[in-house]
């Protein structure tokens, strides 16, 4: 019978409580609190009171029938004690019920009632804290996973992950706990609104997202599209201004600056033309014009009226200096006239580009004085409108001109030395005013004499000094008022005198004739043409009637004692006007004399640049044997120079930079079994006395600059062709390249400095188009074949490009080779007749090809681009004259150029000397720029060159260096040897050049007797 069904509900209510009290004083504070009572039992550490007693496990406190209900049953066995179930535990039937405020096993808490939501759920199974596993509703959780761990789709507060619940769920970029646009976190958490994410956040200002940062690929690196006109400068393009139009620094395609020299060609820039440089005469200039190659012919003396012109003793030559080629445009070079023929002079001084100046050679000095003068003048509806005044002094020392102190601004003077006096003596010209002042300059310093009389103030007027009666005298000039003045004046160092009053009516040069002993005015010098000549000497004025020169006014005259005659040069017939370029002698009788001297056909002569002197020298050849002529050819034209000092054949020649001097090859294949090198480093020839290459004829010479050797390649010897390679730094050695070219003859070569490469045509004058390069030590064919058959190849620095010169009759065409190997034609307007055996130089200071000689024709002519923009002038940094915008060395046209008085050049962006120390003591040139030539050098002190001789007057070479007694520069402090020819008449060489007074240019102006050269 089941008891449990008879018990009364309110007896198991009662129980329990009873239990319930009972326990929790058991389990309180003790005896001490009361609870103590007479019949309690002890449980282990629990204090049972009376009606209870201790569990069989002695850990809690028990009714006595729940110690029986378990007889006989096993642990956790359901169990009946009064009105209670229960379950067995370790033999005592416990009652584990939720709500009845103990934590029993299997619960989890048990807070005495049967609530949720309050710490523990009615069934008291959860805590309900978030992370227990249990998801608790009551308590507010949407989900528990057992942890507090956020992103693994349950929060750490039991929440579902949601955007905008600031925590960053799996599946989300950010949650920033809004839905907020543009504040680092998008409204949909899906975006961290940063490009290159993937994401388009307008807000921020995307256009688009790639997710990447790569240009290039329609979007850009700032998450824009990339087009022309966005404001951004996008991969390809080479600015971005926003729009698409042209005409306002950045082209429509945005390809383009609009400046000249990006590459780009730019219409509205009115460009014609952009090859992606500043550079000039490379086809298209410095400003994107168009420039003309053309074959000049060679020898042109350039037009100028206006230029003075003196004798330069210390160099033998007619030097003529400034002036203007027609109305307001100077004058940019300075002539000599040399054995004949007018060259350059270089290294100008842009003071020196003017009219109305005064030029003055002083014998003691051995300088040319220059003076005064005005920029030319211009030209406004037929009258002149003078230039302005220049006030400096300059001294021709040498190659270089160098300042010296100022004289008052003045123009249209006149000077002349005073042998007597040793001084220079100036007189009159206008500084706006017409002066009447008479100067003199002692080589260093001016000086203003007061004599007791004086001509009128004047301008225009002839002064020349009378050696015979050692007087300077003066005629005629202009007054103010413009009418000519016709008196004569004499001048004997310390007073004027007027010698005549009528004289001729012209306003021409004054020279002294030292043959005639006797003055000659020549033509007119200011406003009025003439082709008058008059004579003048103690007797007066008197007319020479031969017929000479057409009429001119403002030519250049003046006496050349080493032909005893007047030479005029140039002029013009009216002003404004066009300017003569002739050149007329009068010596008994007037003659046009030819600037033009050219060497006769030859065929493979050797030509080298020298950029000591900014001029190209042409060696040998043969014709019928080797030629022993040796040429120096200017952009007048060609002027001979001294025979060559071997008679061999010339094989080629190379300008050795490193070592500053002409190397030459030469042999003859029936004498020798090795070449002879020769240099020329300054003007002698001399062999080294070293082995040279094997011999043979027909061998190519080029520059390495970046080994700093003079290369030597192939060649033949009778019937066998060579293939090697050779290098020279002042001993000969054999470079081992590899895969050479084929042996060939006549090869031609030369060095690319923009690419370090050697190129080679084996045979010059061939069928053969091949071309090959030298990298490093092994030679490879290089790029296409080339385009006809040439005769020689070249380095062209101003284009940084390699040319070649075809020998395909009946006309040679040049071509230049491209960066991928591939040729262009260079599209020549004028024609240059193909031949055999030319040669082919290029003039660094004059940035042209110069070819000629070969056979058939014994023609030269300049390759050069004619260019609309200004020359620049490399010695100015203020003259941009080409308009570029740059000048001097930072204008890439001065590359290489000489840019200051001492020499220096344009090296790398800065003007700068290209030696730090005299690299040759014996070529007259001031190597290191420092003012001091040769022996006068520091540098050059302990070398056998500048050794003094022993004796100076014995006719041996003392000290070994070639040169004897008084031709040794250490002779020149000897009493017996002097700078220059200190007397003109003792029948003694004394400044040592093989030449005896009146032999002796230097004794011009200065009495001599004539010397039986017998």
């Amino acid at each position: 019978m089941d008891t449990r069904a008879r018990r009364e509900p309110g007896a198991r209510s009662r129980g329990v409580s009873t239990w319930v009290g009972l326990l929790a004083c058991a389990l309180g504070a003790g005896p001490l609190a009361g609870c103590l009572q007479s019949g309690a039992t002890r449980c282990g550490a629990l204090l049972c009171p009376p009606g209870l007693v201790c569990s069989h496990s002695e850990d809690r406190c028990v009714f006595p029938e729940q110690n029986n209900a378990c007889i006989g049953l096993e642990d956790g066995d359901v169990c009946v004690f009064g009105v209670s179930d229960g379950i067995c535990d370790r033999g005592t039937c416990v009652d584990f019920r939720c709500g009845n405020g103990v934590v029993d096993p299997g619960e989890a808490c048990d807070d005495g009632n049967g609530r949720s939501g309050d710490g523990c759920s009615g069934d008291c199974a959860s805590d309900e804290t978030c992370g227990n596993g249990i998801q608790d509703g009551a308590a507010g959780e949407m989900c528990d996973d057992g942890n507090i761990i956020d992103g693994d789709e349950c929060q750490s507060n039991c929440a579902r992950p949601r955007c905008g619940d600031g925590i960053v769920d799996v599946d989300e970029a950010c949650d920033d706990g809004n839905f907020d646009e543009g504040d680092g976190c998008n409204g949909r958490c899906t975006s961290d609104e940063t490009c290159g994410n993937g994401v388009i956040d307008v807000v921020a200002g995307e256009a688009c997202d790639d997710g990447n940062f790569v240009a290039g690929d329609t979007c850009g690196p700032t998450c824009q599209i990339e087009f022309c006109g966005n404001g951004l400068l996008d991969p390809g393009e080479v600015c971005d201004d926003g729009n698409n139009q042209n005409g306002d620094g950045c082209s429509g395609a945005c390809n383009s600056t609009e400046m000249c020299g990006n590459g780009a060609l730019d219409p509205l820039g009115a460009e014609v033309c952009d090859d992606g440089n500043l550079r000039s005469f490379d086809a298209c200039s410095s400003r994107c014009k168009i420039e003309f190659p053309n074959w000049d012919p060679a020898g042109r003396n350039p037009a100028r009226r206006f230029g003075e012109m003196v004798y330069d003793g210390n160099r033998g030559a007619l030097l003529l200096v400034g002036g203007e080629r027609g109305a307001g445009e100077a004058a940019m070079q300075s002539d000599v006239r040399i054995r004949g023929s007018w060259a350059r002079l270089q290294r100008e001084s842009r003071e020196t580009f003017s009219v109305g100046h005064v030029a003055v050679f002083d014998a003691a000095r051995q300088h040319v004085l220059f003076v005064g003068g005005r920029a030319p003048s211009g030209f406004d509806g037929g009258m002149r409108r003078e230039g302005r005044l220049r006030m400096r002094t300059y001294l021709l020392q040498g190659a270089t001109w160098n300042e010296s102190s100022p004289l008052p601004a003045r123009a249209y003077a006149a000077g002349a030395y005073d042998v007597a006096n040793e001084r220079v003596v100036i007189f009159g010209g206008e500084d706006g005013d017409l002066l009447d002042e008479t100067w003199v300059h002692n080589g260093s310093d001016w000086s203003q004499l007061t004599p007791s009389t004086s001509p009128s103030a004047r301008a225009h007027h002839g002064m020349a000094y009378d050696v015979r009666r050692q007087v300077v005298v003066l005629y005629g000039g202009e007054a103010a008022d413009g009418s000519a003045l016709r008196d004569t004046w004499e001048f004997d160092g310390t007073a004027w005198s007027q010698v005549a009053s009528d004289g001729p009516s012209i306003e021409g040069r004054l020279v002294y004739d030292i043959a005639g002993e006797r003055m000659l005015l020549f033509g007119g010098s200011g406003r009025r043409a003439s082709d008058a000549l008059w004579s003048y000497d103690v007797a007066g004025w008197t007319r020479i009637m031969d017929e000479g020169p057409e009429p001119r006014l403002g030519a250049a005259v003046a006496y050349e004692p080493e032909i005893g005659g007047l030479v005029v040069r140039g002029g013009g017939d009216r002003a404004p006007g066009d300017s003569f370029e002739d050149t007329w002698l009068y010596r008994d009788g007037w003659t046009e004399i030819s600037s033009r001297r050219t060497p006769e056909a030859r065929r493979t002569p050797a030509g080298v640049y020298d950029p000591r002197d900014e001029n190209i020298h042409v060696f040998g050849g043969e014709f019928m044997g080797p030629r022993r002529d040796a040429w120096t050819f200017t952009s007048t034209g060609y002027v001979p120079q001294r025979r060559l000092p071997f008679g061999s054949l010339v094989t080629d020649a190379a300008y050795d930079r490193a070592r500053r001097q002409i190397v030459v090859v030469t042999g003859d294949v029936r004498a020798d079994d090795t070449l002879h090198t020769w240099i020329q480093d300054g003007r002698r020839w001399r062999e080294l006395p070293i082995v040279g290459p094997p011999m043979r004829t027909h061998s190519a010479l080029a520059y390495d600059s970046e080994r700093e050797v003079v290369l030597l390649y192939g060649g033949r010897n009778g019937d066998e062709n060579f293939n090697d390679l050779w290098a020279f730094d002042g001993a000969w050695r054999q470079v081992m390249a590899t895969s050479p070219p084929p042996a060939t003859r006549g090869p031609s070569i030369t060095y690319d400095e923009a690419r370090n490469v050697l190129f080679c045509i084996p045979r010059a004058s061939g069928r053969l188009t091949e071309i090959w390069e030298l990298r490093g030590e092994r030679w490879q064919l290089s790029g296409e074949p080339l385009p006809q058959p040439a005769a020689l190849i070249r380095y062209y620095p101003q284009a940084e490009t390699t040319w070649m010169i075809s020998s395909t009759p009946p006309l040679s065409s040049v071509w230049s080779r491209n960066d991928d190997g591939t040729w262009t034609p260079v599209r020549v307007t004028t024609q240059f007749r193909a031949r055999q055996g030319p040669f082919a130089v290029m003039n660094l200071s004059e940035r042209s090809l110069v070819a000629g000689l070969g056979d058939p024709s014994p023609e030269t002519r300049i390759l050069q681009f004619e260019t609309l923009d200004g020359v620049e002038l490399c010695t100015d940094a203020d003259a941009d004259r080409d308009g570029d915008g740059v000048s001097q060395c930072d204008d890439p046209d001065c590359a290489g150029q000489i840019c200051g008085s001492a020499g220096e050049r344009c090296i790398e962006g800065a003007c700068q000397c290209e030696y730090a120390t005299e690299v040759s003591c014996v070529d007259g040139y001031d190597d290191d720029c420092d003012g001091q030539i040769d022996c006068d050098d520091s540098d050059c002190t302990a070398t056998a060159h500048c050794m003094s001789e022993l004796d100076c007057n014995n006719g041996i070479d003392d000290d070994g260096d070639g040169l004897v007694d008084c031709a040794d520069p250490g002779c020149l402090a000897s009493a017996t040897c002097e700078a220059v020819e200190s007397r003109c008449d003792d029948g003694f060489d004394n400044d040592g050049d093989g030449r005896v007074d009146c032999q002796d240019p230097k004794c011009f102006l200065r009495p001599c007797v004539s010397v039986d050269e017998s």
